[in-house]
């Protein structure tokens, strides 16, 4: 099985469990993530969207 796992704020924690996910799975885990950074202006921009 194929899995997206999409992630808009990879940093600490989040970061920890998207590659400890990918890494332990048995399943071919493919990651698609953004920095860090500038998170609150995103949730706010999103919307536009």
């Amino acid at each position: 099985m194929k899995i997206l796992f999409l992630e808009p704020f990879f940093g600490g924690s989040h970061k920890d469990f998207a590659l400890g996910f990918q890494a332990h799975s048995c399943h071919e885990v493919t990651l698609v993530t953004l920095p860090d950074r500038f998170w609150k202006w995103r949730m706010r921009g999103a919307s536009l969207y």
